[in-house]
């Protein structure tokens, strides 16, 4: 075991039931858990509206940092796209830099192969979902 040998930290391991699962987290019974999130849009505040204090039950890490909060209502009412994304770097890095109410373990990617000189309609995005009615042969 890693967390052992590497922080010697004793870990036991607790497979539970998805809604058992989901009652433990979101009553924050457990001293670790694992849990992941898949950016649905693209824009930064798919990832960071999860740490709104708002969003505590449906994050359900407990984290609540009014600065932060603050920026997210800021950049909603920015209209001025180069400065919305200075304001959310900021708060990216309240998350990342300063509080870290998770740990990012790892970032999941998906490879595809597609053959561009046969085949024409592949546009690929960032949900992985695909109209595969738009793909058509080259003549």
């Amino acid at each position: 075991n890693q967390w052992k040998k590497n922080l010697n930290i004793n870990v036991q391991l607790e497979n539970e039931e998805w809604s058992t699962y989901i009652n433990s987290r979101v009553n924050g019974n457990y001293e670790i858990i694992r849990a992941g999130w898949s950016g649905d849009y693209a824009d930064p505040m798919t990832f960071l509206s999860i740490f709104k204090t708002e969003n505590t039950s449906f994050s359900s890490y407990g984290y609540s940092n009014s600065e932060y909060d603050k920026l997210l209502i800021k950049s909603d009412n920015e209209r001025n796209i180069f400065e919305r994304q200075e304001i959310l770097k900021k708060a990216e890095a309240i998350i990342i830099e300063r509080d870290f109410p998770v740990i990012f373990l790892n970032i999941t990617s998906s490879s595809y192969l597609f053959r561009n000189d046969r085949w024409k309609g592949w546009e690929p995005n960032i949900s992985e979902r695909f109209n595969l009615s738009e793909i058509k042969p080259i003549k």
